[in-house]
């Protein structure tokens, strides 16, 4: 199955786009020029999150492409009470907390009490391969991923695995 969040004919059209106007439009939301890109707040289109996390996180690509090779940044808004059993990743992700709590416990296996709150501002940086889980309590959470592709998860336990 094509994941959602960055196959979508809607968000091919929103980058070309962008990089089409993007010299031409003045006080753009996004403005794309050879070199840079910027997006504003109110120009991320959020989409339903990939059939690779469990459903009700919401993801906006904001650079690159997860799936191919080379950097990328996604926003990821995760709800309350929601929780990303353990896994890893091949690759390095950076982790930004924009807004709310996020929880990450380190390991394979998911314990609240051995996880670490980290609020707007924090930065974590998950080396690949290393087990970990994330999850909200009473709020959501609003955090920025940036990484190299290709994007790959692996879950612990493969019953966790919303794919399966």
């Amino acid at each position: 199955m094509t994941p959602r969040w960055n196959r979508t004919i809607a968000t091919s059209a929103f980058l070309a786009g962008a990089v089409l106007v993007g010299a031409t439009t003045t006080g753009a939301d996004v403005r794309a020029e050879e070199g840079h890109e910027v997006v504003h707040p109110d120009a991320i289109e959020w989409q339903e999150g990939p059939d690779t996390l469990p459903p009700g996180a919401e993801v906006a690509l904001l650079h690159g492409d997860p799936y191919s090779e080379g950097v990328y940044s996604v926003r990821v808004t995760l709800p309350p009470d929601y929780v990303v059993p353990p896994h890893t990743h091949p690759l390095t992700e950076n982790v930004t907390v924009l807004e709310g709590t996020l929880y990450l416990g380190m390991g394979e296996t998911f314990d609240r009490e051995k996880g670490e709150a980290m609020g707007p501002g924090a930065f974590l940086s998950i080396a690949p391969d290393h087990a970990h889980a994330a999850w909200t309590e009473d709020e959501p959470a609003v955090f920025q991923l940036h990484a190299e592709g290709p994007y790959e998860i692996h879950y612990i336990d493969p019953d966790d695995d919303p794919r399966s």
